[in-house]
């Protein structure tokens, strides 16, 4: 504010006007009630962002937050809510020493009717809308994806109910499944999950304790007791996301025991359910390709984008020294033959 008023006073038209201009909205009254309504609905809408942004994300319960947030922002449409907004708008003037064009008839009744009723709506509906055309057209779809998350198939392997029309919306999205055979898959998997996943952390307890077992007997045998007794809360403590789970179906050779699910979790962890990835693979790209780089050919940024984007995938440093040695005899004989 400061800096505006002393570029106010400029010699140079132009910037002198702009700052006054810039100076009359920034000390508006109009201006503060809306950077504060902004606030307002940025904390209601901000945990639902960073939910939709994590790795592991359950359907239903990013379906309500998101309901939670719409009724938030729709309650916010009271005099209550619009006089307390007001309130904190004039204390929040008056702080600052702000010289506020309309403060001193901001309490007049038309003004006060075009300050609550007119940006309040605006924000609020295009807020609403927002959120509607983004979650209302695939609700049902997401219904049926977050019966395949490992928190509900332990709730269906404990005695949840699931709804009769479950899996019809992913029926009609996926081709080749049938939903009949589906469900008895899902029932039958959700039964044997929690075996599968004992096996597995088994396995490696095993070969942990056999390495052990070559330089201490004794303290073995009083590890294994409390092992035994810890291990059921241990494994419902490991929370397995989709790509595991499909991992799971792999490693197990059960494809052909239950094709369709393992389709559908084919199309769980294929497609994402929001374009968080994709907006920040357009933010890598723009770092990656630079106006330095600006004749860089498509192979080159495609691998460059690859290793930008999917760092935490490990790496065999050897196997692509190896393949690079490959491309050419003056890199074998350099790197392999030594």
């Amino acid at each position: 504010m400061n800096t505006l008023e002393i570029l106010s006073k400029s010699m140079d038209r132009d910037c002198s006007s702009t700052a006054k201009n810039l100076l009359e909205i920034l000390s508006s009254f109009k201006f503060v009630t809306n950077l504060l309504l902004m606030k307002k609905i940025f904390a209601f809408t901000t945990p639902l962002s960073k939910y939709l942004q994590s790795s592991s994300i359950d359907f239903i319960q990013a379906l309500c937050i998101v309901d939670s947030t719409t009724k938030k922002i729709k309650n916010i449409r009271t005099v209550q809510c619009a006089d307390d907004l007001l309130m904190e708008a004039k204390h929040f003037a008056v702080k600052g020493l702000l010289k506020l064009i309309f403060l001193k008839n901001v309490f007049d009744a038309k003004k006060e009717c075009q300050v609550k009723i007119h940006p309040i709506n605006v924000l609020q509906n295009q807020m609403i809308s927002l959120e509607q055309s983004r979650f209302e057209g695939s609700r049902t779809i997401l219904y049926d994806l977050s019966l395949l998350s490992f928190d509900r198939i332990l709730d269906v392997n404990k005695g949840l109910i699931v709804p009769n029309n479950s899996f019809s919306s992913l029926v009609k999205w996926i081709p080749n499944l049938k939903l009949n055979e589906l469900k008895n898959e899902y029932f039958s998997f959700s039964s044997c999950l929690m075996k599968l996943q004992k096996g597995m952390t088994l396995e490696q307890s095993n070969t942990i304790r056999f390495e052990s077992t070559q330089s201490c007997n004794d303290s073995e045998n009083s590890t294994l007791s409390e092992d035994s007794e810890n291990e059921d809360s241990t494994i419902e403590k490991t929370k397995l996301n989709s790509l595991q789970i499909l991992k799971l179906l792999n490693s197990y050779n059960l494809i052909s025991a239950f094709p369709n699910l393992y389709t559908a979790y084919k199309y769980l962890c294929t497609i994402p359910s929001t374009s968080v990835s994709n907006e920040r693979s357009f933010s890598k790209l723009k770092l990656i390709k630079t106006r330095l780089r600006s004749t860089m050919h498509q192979i080159r940024l495609e691998s460059l984008i690859l290793l930008s984007c999917e760092k935490d995938i490990p790496i065999d440093l050897e196997e692509a020294l190896d393949k690079y040695a490959s491309t050419s005899t003056l890199l074998q004989k350099s790197l392999l033959f030594k």
